[in-house]
């Protein structure tokens, strides 16, 4: 199946799927109330007293061009983007507002001219395909380096790789949902363990819907929130001792197992975001900017190591002769005297 075929399957199976929005559900025939603030959008009232807002039918001649979404609306707190809120707007750049949580699926869907989009740091939950058939979605897939299509600097749009073996790069900090649902929209093969970063907050609904060779999944400290079925039970959990990790493998009845034993240590490397491969050497030797140590503890917790003797386990020289070698990033010596 191409991509495209495999977009569409995606985006046919969330049009008959309700929506979680927080705690609250969202179906297509849900009441909207028309804005008496500003008659161009309409929302409805979510559990907690916030709204999801969309475009009404006042909107034709008012919200296109370049938009900043409003915060507020008669008297309450916009928190969430609704599913297909803003299908077909003649909008060019979006603004979502700061304290916004979520942006629905398809939310800003076949807003064919729409190219760029600004995201806080608030949005904790993507939906399925925001962006669909937009010059923005276009750029982001055309862009995806190599494997990981990104909205912004830390959220996960897509996956377009085709690794069984699959490391999701230092810096995502939310995964959309359906990310990697069939293997990634290339699929050249099946996932079969998936290695999370220390940055990873948010896993959305449904991210790896069909990875049926999905088994082991390694997750880190500073995750907060697994969407709904976001993980199968068949999935092996691999973390810390005390973590959110642990607490949902717990409830989703998957296996765990603790990354160290209580009370062990471990000393490992970490690279400045953004950090590139090669990038920090000369012909001769690599450079330590932006290249860290820390001390790991049974916890998830760490402590970076600094005034230490340390060395690579290797030299660009070395690497740069095995031309036929797969490329790899220089690791730290675990060999540290304090």
């Amino acid at each position: 199946m191409n991509r495209f075929k495999k977009l569409a399957a995606v985006l046919t199976a969330v049009s008959m799927t309700a929506v979680i929005m927080g705690a609250s559900v969202m179906h297509a025939d849900d009441e909207y109330l028309i804005s008496s603030d500003d008659p161009r959008y309409k929302y409805i009232e979510l559990n907690d007293g916030t709204i999801a807002i969309a475009s009404s039918e006042y909107s034709q001649k008012g919200i296109e061009g370049e938009v900043t979404l409003p915060s507020v609306l008669d008297g309450r707190n916009v928190s969430a983007i609704a599913p297909s809120g803003f299908t077909g707007c003649p909008i060019t750049g979006v603004t979502i507002p700061d304290g916004v949580r979520e942006v629905g699926s398809l939310a800003f869907s076949n807003c064919e001219k729409l190219k760029d989009a600004r995201i806080p740091d608030s949005v904790k939950k993507v939906g399925v395909t925001p962006f669909s058939q937009t010059a923005l979605e276009k750029e982001i897939l055309k862009n995806s380096d190599p494997s990981f299509a990104m909205l912004g600097d830390n959220i996960l749009y897509l996956y377009t790789g085709s690794e069984k073996n699959v490391e999701v790069p230092e810096g995502v900090r939310v995964i959309a949902a359906s990310a990697f649902a069939n293997n990634g929209i290339y699929s050249g093969n099946e996932i079969a363990s998936v290695t999370m970063p220390e940055s990873l907050e948010y896993i959305g609904d449904n991210c790896f819907e069909n990875c049926e060779s999905l088994k082991k999944m390694i997750l880190r400290i500073n995750l907060k929130e697994v969407g709904k079925d976001a993980i199968s039970k068949d999935v092996a959990i691999y973390s810390y001792l005390g973590s959110s990790a642990q607490d949902f493998a717990k409830v989703n009845g998957n296996t765990f197992t603790a990354l160290l034993k209580e009370g062990e240590t471990k000393i490992e490397s970490g690279f400045d975001k953004g950090f590139k491969k090669y990038y920090f050497s000369t012909d001769k030797e690599f450079s330590m900017d932006g290249v860290h140590v820390y001390r790991r503890y049974s916890d998830g917790t760490r402590e970076e190591l600094r005034n230490l003797n340390w060395a690579f386990d290797t030299t660009p020289e070395k690497l740069y002769a095995e031309k036929h070698k797969k490329e790899e990033t220089p690791q730290v010596s675990t060999e540290v005297s304090e």
